[in-house]
């Protein structure tokens, strides 16, 4: 599973339900690892950033299809119009002051 970049500059993830990870995150009920999410971010913006902050908001299942974004130094993963991750990241190795909590 990895974003396909789309014409109109977002990406999609199409979940695949055979995945061998799923059986060990949950067995019975199955969803996305947050650090998977984190490593399809990284594979947009870059590895030389820091996360400063991820926010997962709703599981992503077998057999969904995310959609990501990106502005900026944001990357937000939307799947059955809810939000379901927003990471953000610094090119600083160290930010000194973290984002306001939106």
């Amino acid at each position: 599973m990895h974003p396909e970049p789309q014409a109109d500059g977002t990406w999609i993830i199409r979940i695949d339900p055979n995945w061998p990870g799923f059986a060990g995150h949950f067995p019975g009920d199955a969803l996305v690892p947050a650090g998977l999410m984190i490593d399809w971010a990284l594979s947009v913006i870059g590895p030389s950033v820091t996360l400063l902050r991820a926010r997962f908001t709703a599981p992503l299942r077998p057999g969904d299809v995310a959609v990501m974004t990106r502005t900026e130094m944001r990357i937000e993963l939307h799947c059955r119009t809810l939000l379901v991750a927003a990471l953000h990241f610094s090119t600083a190795p160290n930010p000194a002051e973290p984002l306001p909590l939106r």
